[in-house]
This record gives structure tokens, sequence and C-alpha cells, in this order.
């Protein structure tokens, strides 16, 4: 469609060229507000695409291979602690897991157990989870973002809720509530 119209355009303006004197003017003045507009609409599709394309990049989760914590964007519960404390949704140092993402996972494959009932369905997918790590580096507020199938999401939640203190966030060097997201791939191998 866009090969179309930058042909026809072209024919137009070779069109004003064979045009002799009086009558190129007035066809160029049509000609040159046309392609004015084309462009203007292309740009604008070009900006709005480019809008679409950047907040899909946003919105992307990782790949079932990728088990990276993260900061979410978008806490689906309270903004405030039990005692009435903020959580923040990202920090200047964000919260760790003692002995880093490595550890982490490695707690998690250790005592995660794959359900009985999903096995025998067949059943995989990925749990995202969101939860608090309060400024005592507790596990609080857990809920799941996206599930996968009711017996992964409990185990999920399970495994979760079993996790040792992490180390807190902090914010302007004082430690702070705050809320990260954990995706949890259950797969079978044949």
């Amino acid at each position: 469609m866009y090969r179309i119209i930058i042909f026809n355009l072209k024919g137009k303006i070779m069109k004003t060229k064979k045009v002799s004197g009086a009558m190129a003017v007035p066809e160029l003045l049509i000609v040159v507000p046309i392609i004015a507009a084309i462009l203007a609409v292309f740009a604008s599709c070009a900006d709005n695409e480019s809008r679409k394309e950047a907040k899909n990049i946003i919105s992307q989760v990782p790949s079932t291979s990728d088990l990276s914590v993260m900061q979410t964007s978008q806490p689906p519960t309270a903004d405030y602690t039990d005692e009435n404390e903020p959580i923040f949704i990202s920090a200047e140092v964000p919260a760790s897991y003692p002995g880093g993402e490595s550890e982490l996972f490695k707690f998690i494959t250790d005592n995660i157990l794959y359900p009985e009932s999903a096995i025998k369905n067949n059943i995989q997918g990925i749990v995202f989870l969101n939860f608090c790590i309060t400024k005592n580096g507790n596990v609080e507020k857990i809920s799941i973002l996206r599930g996968a199938d009711p017996a992964l999401d409990n185990e999920a939640v399970r495994v979760i809720s079993e996790l040792p203190d992490w180390i807190p966030a902090k914010q302007d060097g004082e430690p702070v509530n705050v809320w990260m997201t954990l995706p949890i791939s259950f797969k079978l191998t044949e």
C-alpha cells in the first residue's frame, strides 16, 4: 500500500514537469499539500507505532527460561503495610536475597514440589508472583499476578512464603518496604 501511494505521488510530480507554464503552478500547489498531508499521516502513524512498541517493550515479561527477580511497576494490593508504612515500587538500593539471585533460584528449585495433579494432567506454565519485602527483610503480601493453574499457583505461593529474610531495600540510606515480582516456571521434562 505504501509503495502504491508513493508511485502515484511520483506520477503526479512527473506530470507537473510535463505541463507547461501556467498549468504547472496550480497542479503543483495541489500536489505539495497532499504530499505534506501524507507525510504527516505517516509520521503520526510511525510515532504511534513507536509509542505502542515502547509500551510493548515495557510490558514484556521474561521468557520461560528466565527466572529473574524484578521490581514491579504495578502493585496489586495496598500501597501500605499493616503498620501504615509505604511500600515502594522501586528504591535507590533494591532488596536482595542473601547470596544473590543464584542462591534464590537454588532455594526455589530445592524446595519446590511439582504438584501430582499437574504432573498427571501434563500442566505446565509460569506463575508470576508479587510480594513485599519489608524494611525488616520479611516476605509479606504474596499475591498472584498471573497464574498458570491453581495447583501450580498454590505451590509457588507456598515456596515464596518459606523464603528466608532478604536484605531490605534502601531509600535515602534508610530501609524501606518494596514490591517485588518473581516468575516461577513449571516445566515437565520428558
